[in-house]
C-alpha cells in the first residue's frame, strides 16, 4: 500500500509538469498505481471474479498517452510479498472479504452507489 507520507515528504521538491516536457525521456511508471486506478472501472467484476477488460484497457490507454507525447514508459511493479507483512496481509484480506459481503447486501438492497464503492474495497490487486 505504499509508504505513508511518501508523497507529502517529497512535495517540497516537487514541481508540477506537463507531461510533454519529458518529450525524449524515459520515465518509471508505479504500475500498481495504474492498476489500482484501473481497477475503478470494473470493481464489482473483478471483486465478483467476472471476465473485465475495462481495466486493461484504461492501463493501456495511459501507456498511449505517455508514448503519444513522446515519453517512454518503464512500468515499474515491487517485489513479492514479504513474510514480515503477512499479519498485515492477513488483516487486508479479511478487509476484503469484509467489503465484499457488504457490497453483495448493499446491491441486494438496490443500494448500487454504496454497493460500487464497497466493491472497490473488495478488489484484491496482485
Amino acid at each position: 500500500m505504499g509508504v505513508g507520507g511518501f508523497l507529502a515528504a517529497l512535495r517540497d521538491v516537487t514541481e508540477k509538469k506537463h507531461v510533454s516536457a519529458y518529450r525524449g525521456e524515459r520515465v518509471a511508471v508505479d504500475g500498481y498505481c495504474w492498476l489500482h486506478r484501473a481497477a475503478y472501472t470494473c470493481a464489482a467484476e473483478l471483486a465478483e471474479g467476472r471476465p473485465c477488460d475495462k481495466w486493461q484497457t484504461f492501463v493501456a490507454d495511459r501507456a498511449r498517452l505517455l508514448l503519444s507525447a513522446g515519453v517512454e514508459p518503464t512500468v515499474v511493479f515491487d517485489g513479492a510479498r514479504l513474510p514480515a507483512k503477512g499479519g498485515e496481509e492477513a488483516k487486508r484480506r479479511l478487509g476484503r472479504q469484509e467489503a465484499l459481503a457488504n457490497a453483495r447486501r448493499h446491491a441486494a438492497m438496490g443500494n448500487y452507489g454504496a454497493a460500487d464503492a464497497a466493491y472497490q474495497k473488495a478488489v484484491d490487486i496482485t
